[in-house]
Formats: structure tokens, sequence, C-alpha cells
């Protein structure tokens, strides 16, 4: 996997952007809270009732805290191992302890820690086995290691794994990929002898692994369903992002992780379909953009030169904040018409950050999620013929690159657009292909099965 030759310099400024845009950014935007708040969680289940007000916890890797965080809520006393300035900013914006230097430079006293997290970092290091050896010398007889990193199974789920397989696949930062069967290896390699591997993440759900590990059998507690951890990460970290906007201190970096936790909060109801609430963080936060001088009016039009460069000029989470505001305005509050502005805002934003630093392997798939929510408003307003161009231009320019669900919304849609034109035979035409071409359960097919049959109920009625 290693295309440069020499080790990333994490703990130095070496990165294709300076510190500071690199840390709005993960405030802002990158962070994945609710990830890792679900680490946490299963974390402390794999420890089972050996857990105490006492119990150790160690993350390696902890970037900006916020696992760290979310373990000293779960009431661990918790040290954190980071070799980029991140440590510092970690104490500052949690009042966590960490430690700014690189594990191998660590004299960490030997069989200390209950619990050794490590979230995203065994992918970064030349020799796993000698690394997690490293973890095991540190743990105690009955503690639990922790592990998440990038899938290499990912690649094997067809259409649903490219992408995912595309952002694992980072050469010159990621060393090796682990599958399973590797990281069972690598563990056994290191002297664990109980292993438990879920899988997570991404449209497959096997995007990541999270690895729970013991140095004897039987000593790791029984994992909760993990659909039971995701939603209890979900309180966890909403709770910890209420809190941060509840408590907003003065600083730079305070407020990046301000401004991320609205974001965060905002993007959270959208899903929920919490829409009064999610209105009311996007006047908090639009109000704090307007404080700032950064008019949203003009994101449709902008261009900027870099990574650097844009986060200079703009929230790291504009492209998103953009769409899921259209989700707003097409589903909370039926503007059509601000909806269109706003899905047209984000296309512009994606295509952007499609090129840029950081962004680059996800956004293509927002980009074509942007014209498609486009058509929809189109098609909500009554301008059908409008919405059918742009349905068949995306399927027409990316068809192949189109995820299944995105592709069968698409067709779905087309389908309602033609039913409402009257042009029956199509419509059904449109429908009865989608049944076909990706048979679903019929939970799932019944919404695809009505509009058949309105299709045939229309067409008889037209046909006096």
């Amino acid at each position: 996997m290693d295309e440069i030759g020499l080790p990333v310099a994490y703990g130095e400024n070496s990165s294709e952007c300076s510190q500071p845009s690199f840390i709005q950014y993960q405030l802002q935007s990158g962070c994945c809270l609710h990830f890792n708040a679900v680490s946490a969680l299963l974390a402390k289940a794999a420890l089972g009732n050996k857990f105490t007000a006492r119990s150790q916890f160690l993350d390696v890797g902890s970037g900006l805290g916020f696992s760290l965080a979310f373990a000293k809520k779960l009431g661990f006393e918790v040290m954190g191992i980071e070799p980029s300035a991140a440590a510092q900013i970690a104490q500052s914006l949690f009042g966590v302890p960490a430690q700014p230097q690189y594990l191998e430079k660590m004299d960490l006293p030997e069989k200390t820690f209950d619990l050794i997290h490590s979230s995203e970092v065994i992918e970064h290091v030349y020799d796993p086995v000698e690394f997690v050896q490293s973890l095991a010398r540190a743990l105690k007889e009955t503690g639990v290691l922790f592990l998440t990193t990038p899938n290499a199974e990912a690649a094997l789920h067809g259409e649903k794994g490219e992408k995912e397989w595309l952002e694992c696949y980072v050469p010159g930062h990621h060393m090796n990929i682990l599958s399973p069967q590797s990281a069972r290896s690598v563990l056994n390699a290191a002297g664990f002898r109980d292993i438990h591997i879920l899988t997570s993440e991404g449209t497959s759900g096997k995007k990541r692994l999270l690895i729970a590990a013991a140095l004897r059998p039987g000593v790791l507690g029984k994992l909760p369903p993990l659909i039971h951890a995701q939603k209890e990460g979900r309180l966890l970290a909403n709770g910890l992002l209420e809190t941060i906007v509840r408590k907003e201190k003065p600083g730079q970096y305070q407020g990046w992780l301000y401004e991320g936790a609205l974001f965060r909060l905002f993007e959270e109801n959208i899903h929920q379909a919490a829409y009064e609430r999610a209105k009311e963080i996007s006047q908090m936060l639009d109000e704090r953009l307007e404080t700032q001088g950064i008019q949203q009016a003009q994101w449709h039009a902008m261009n900027f030169s870099s990574f650097e460069d844009y986060i200079g000029r703009m929230p790291a989470f504009a492209g998103l904040y953009s769409y899921l505001k259209g989700i707003l305005a097409l589903n909370g509050t039926k503007d059509y018409a601000a909806a269109l502005r706003r899905f047209m805002r984000a296309e512009n934003l994606f295509r952007i950050e499609s090129q840029l630093l950081y962004y680059k392997s996800s956004r293509w798939e927002w980009l074509e999620k942007a014209r498609f929510h486009q058509g929809l408003a189109l098609l909500y307003n009554g301008k059908r013929l409008e919405a059918l161009a742009l349905f068949d231009a995306l399927l027409n320019e990316c068809g192949p690159t189109l995820s299944g669900d995105l592709k069968n919304r698409l067709y779905a849609h087309k389908g309602i657009a033609h039913l409402q034109k009257r042009d029956n035979f199509q419509a059904l035409t449109l429908f009865a292909k989608q049944l076909l071409r990706e048979p679903w359960p019929l939970s799932k097919s019944g919404e695809t099965l009505k509009h058949v049959w309105q299709s045939i109920q229309q067409g008889v009625h037209d046909r006096g």
C-alpha cells in the first residue's frame, strides 16, 4: 500500500494544508462523532462487568479528543496519546489529558489499562503486529483492546462497495488494510485469544471493522446488537453536541467546535424528520455565519483555488448544509422554489469539494444526490417536463456510477412524473422495470406495485 516510501510524519506540520485549516475541517465537519460514540459504547460493553468507576481508558491516536470525551462521559478515567498538535487542542476543548507523542516513544506502564481504544489508526502503521503487541503490554490481563479500521472486504460488495473501497484506499497514508481474517491473524500473533469482530458503516454495512479483543479466552463481555449501540451512540453524541451549544466558550477552536456542533445537530434533526427543531438550529447557525460576513446566497457561483482557499472563506460544512437546508425546504416547509435554489447551491459546492483535499473521495455521490433532489423540487412544484429532463440527464451522464438506491429512486420518480402527465404506458414500463431490476421485499416494493396499479387504472380510464 505504500507509494511514497516513508511514513507520514503526523506529529509535524507535514500535511497538504496548514494545521488551522485541517483543525477547522475536523471540528466543523470531518470528525465522525456518531461513529466515535458507538465505538466508545461498544468498547465499554466489551469490558463487561469488569468496568468500575476507576477503570482506566487509554485512547491511542486520540485526535481532537472526541472519543476521550465520550469515554469520560461513560465514567472512565481517561488518557490519550496523539502525536500531532491536536493533543493540546483536545485538552482545551474537553479538558481531557493527551500526551503529544508517538506510541513507540512512550514508556507506558505495563498491565495498567482496563480498556485500550484505537480508532482508525492501525491502517497507518508499518507493522500492525508490533503496534498491537505494544498495546498488549500496557493492557491488564483482564483488559480489553478495541480497534476500528477500514474493512478490506468492502471491495467485495459490488456496486455498494466500490466507492467505500476508494475511501479506504489512501496510498502513502494507509499502509495496510485489514480484512476480518487478517485482523484475527494480527491479533493472534500479538497474543490475543478472545476476538469479536463486527462490521459497520457505509451503504454495504461493511465499510469498517469494529474489533474487540482480550488476551485470555472468556474475558470479553457480550456486545449488544449493533443497531442498539448505534441508537445509544446517537443519544450520547447528541448529548455532547447539546452541551457544546449550551456552553459556548470564546476562542478560535471553541468557535469552530460550536459551529460544528450546531451543524451536526441540524443534520441529526433533518435525518430524524424533526423539522421544527431543525429550523431553530438553522436560524442559530445562519445568524452565526452572518456575523462572520458569510453570505450563503453567493455560494452557488463561487470558485476556489484550493482546499486552503475554500476553508479560509467557507465553513467546512457548506456543501452538506446547503443540501440539508434543501431537504428542510422540500419536506419540512414545502417551499419548492427555495429547495431548488439550495440544491443548486449544494451542487456547485459539491462539484468544487470533489476536487479538494479531504472531500474528494466522497463528494461525487453527494453531487448526484443534489442533482436528483433538484428534480424532486421541480416535480413537486408541478414542473414535470423540467424534472424529467433533469432525471434523464443524470441517468445519461452518471448512470454507471449511481448507487443502486439512488438509481431506483430516479426511475421511481421518473415513473411518477409520467403518471402525473398521464403517460400511462411509459409510467407502467418504468415501474415494471423497477420491480424486475431489483426485486425488493414486499414491504419495500409495495409502493411500486401501487404505482403499477395506478398506471393501469388511469390508462383504462383514459381509454374510456
